[in-house]
């Protein structure tokens, strides 16, 4: 079935596929590129025999808004929701 107003769509008629492979980058440019940063970390995690590691969302003082230095875990992972 259809959502509510909008009109069918046919299955094979795909617009939005995209290429996100890395050379070149074919990413739109709201995205955040993390591959090279998730890979350093796991290899340093690999390295030191680390299992887990913990990216804290809060920054030194729990502040309820953090400021964008203090943004660990969008910046590792482009998670920002």
């Amino acid at each position: 079935g259809c959502a509510a107003g909008r009109p069918p769509q046919a299955a094979s008629a795909r617009s939005d596929v995209r290429d996100c492979s890395v050379d070149p980058p074919y990413l739109p440019p709201t995205a955040t590129n993390t591959t090279a940063r998730l890979a350093a970390l796991r290899g340093t995690m690999r390295a030191h025999g680390i299992h887990a590691y913990i990216v804290p969302s809060t920054d030194a003082h729990m502040s309820e808004y953090i400021a964008e230095r203090d943004s660990r875990l969008g910046w590792l992972t482009g998670f920002t929701g």
